[in-house]
Order: C-alpha cells, then structure tokens, then sequence
C-alpha cells in the first residue's frame, strides 16, 4: 500500500519532471549529418542512446533500454569512451532519480536520463549564432 507521503513525493516528482522537461530547449530535426557526427564521436549503444534521446528527453531508463537494445543504460552513458565522446559533441548525458511505483503496487524508484546540449557550437557547426536553436523552449 501506497501511503499519502509518498504519494506527495511523487506528485512534486512528476512536476519536476514536467518543469525540466520544459526548460529543455528544443532541437533541431537529427539529420543525417547529425547522425554520421555522433556516430563517428561515440560507441555504438551511445549513439543509440543519443538518438533516442534527441526525441525524447527525459526517458525513463527501462524504456530506453527496450527502445535501443541497450542492457545497461547507464554504462552506455558513463563510460570513458562515451565521455570523450560526449565532450567532443559539446553534450552530456545525465540521470536523475525519481519515486515510482512498480508493478506490484510498491515504491520505487526510476531513472530519467536528459540530453544536455553544453556547447552548440561543436554541434551544430553552421548555427552557432542561430538563436532558433538556443532560445526556442518546449511548447
């Protein structure tokens, strides 16, 4: 049984969630060229994980991992190569902790996983100073 509490907590979890995901600036379409950038900056279960979010920031790590075939989301995230990879692209990949309720009825928690754009201009080259893609935020 799920006491009042914790139903509080997630309440305010899933307004934070609804608050990040709105302050998140919205991306361009993934091109091709966008997707030939990542791939050649990053290991193959990034990429996925890259292009996944692209679309859907804020995924929970369990749908993550059955949309791109990725058994652990979070070493596709974190490792040194993933990184390196993420740095040359100017991203970051993140995870934050939310309550949850499993399928049983009990308290959890779940992972949500946000792509971070940090440096626009080692993405998108030829937009640097295009503001559409810097100060445009989710309707």
């Amino acid at each position: 049984m799920i006491s009042d509490k914790y139903r509080l907590k997630l309440a305010k979890a899933e307004k934070h969630f609804n608050d990040t995901l709105a302050s998140k600036p919205t991306l361009p379409p993934l091109t091709e060229n966008l997707r030939t950038k990542i791939n050649l900056a990053c290991p193959p279960a990034t990429y996925r994980l890259i292009c996944h979010l692209w679309n859907n920031n804020g995924a929970r790590t369990d749908e993550i991992a059955e949309a791109v075939a990725i058994g652990n989301v979070s070493d596709a995230a974190t490792r040194p190569r993933s990184r390196a990879g993420q740095e040359t692209l100017g991203i970051s990949l993140i995870c934050e902790v939310y309550p949850s309720i499993n399928r049983y009825g009990q308290a959890t928690c779940v992972g949500r996983w946000w792509l971070n754009v940090e440096d626009f201009s080692k993405l998108f080259d030829e937009a640097v100073n295009d503001t559409q893609y810097t100060d445009t935020k989710h309707a």
